[in-house]
């Protein structure tokens, strides 16, 4: 890449709460503890090694909360920590419109990302304006992971996405604007496809689309370079969503331990 991206991880809470804060002495999913760390921590664990001198944005709705807990403490300082705004587009839209640099962004539940998966993805990711992150059906099935994934099916394969996004620049403003209209819908994927375009959303209803398709009528529509990065790593797609998610991240930490 001829110029690196500041990284973004969104550590905030959905409206409504979370599951995995039920009960839980803290308000945001981003401490919940996995293997006994809080998952943010394990994120940026990662995410500061691989950024070297890449600056790396928390973005949070409470951000002091989440500075209060002992895991984060070595990140207080070499981390920017910064208030989100109302929903996630809007966040993102803020933080790019302030930079004239690419943009990672990544969650504070994607505990399994690797080095090699941010580099891979930044890799394909190179040159694009628009670019998302996302693992076959097959690259599971033949992982032999027992998981439970949201399937966006396409003509050729079924794809889960892997919490990873890339922005090329300023030109992909209309795109988090049709995110922003879909934000409360986000895994339905007629809501998806509508919010892009009728001719995308009949290729999609009539099983026309592969991802290829996807990202060129995407890129016709918005005048831009997008696409779909797949990745080579069946973890890559494990969000630490639910308990069950949590438990077979805990049992593939404890493995990769050994």
């Amino acid at each position: 890449m001829s110029e690196k991206p500041v990284i973004v991880i969104l550590a905030g809470s959905r409206p409504g709460g979370d599951a995995l804060t039920d009960g839980q002495p803290f308000s945001t999913k981003a401490l919940y503890p996995i293997a006994g760390r809080a998952m943010l921590a394990r994120v940026l664990d990662v995410v500061t090694v691989f950024a070297r001198d890449i600056p790396v944005f928390v973005v949070a709705q409470n951000v002091d909360e989440l500075l209060q807990s002992s895991d984060l403490a070595a990140y207080a300082d070499n981390v920017h920590w910064q208030q989100s705004q109302n929903t996630i587009a809007e966040t993102i839209r803020g933080l790019l419109q302030n930079t004239h640099q690419p943009m990672l962004v990544t969650t504070a539940d994607n505990v399994l990302l690797s080095e090699e998966t941010l580099a891979e993805f930044l890799h394909h990711s190179a040159g694009s304006d628009l670019a998302v992150g996302a693992v076959s059906k097959t690259v599971v099935m033949n992982s032999a992971l027992q998981t439970k994934r949201t399937w966006l099916k396409l003509r050729n394969e079924s794809w889960s996405g892997c919490n990873l996004f890339y922005f090329g620049g300023h030109d992909v403003m209309p795109v988090l604007d049709a995110w922003a209209a879909i934000e409360q819908s986000r895994k339905k994927a007629l809501s998806f496809f509508s919010a892009f375009g009728p001719y995308i959303l009949l290729r999609f209803l009539f099983g026309w689309m592969t991802e290829k398709d996807f990202s060129k009528l995407l890129s016709k529509r918005y005048k831009i370079h997008a696409k779909i990065v797949p990745l080579s790593d069946a973890k890559a797609c494990i969000d630490a969503d639910k308990m069950d998610d949590v438990a077979l991240i805990e049992s593939i930490l404890c493995e990769q331990q050994r």
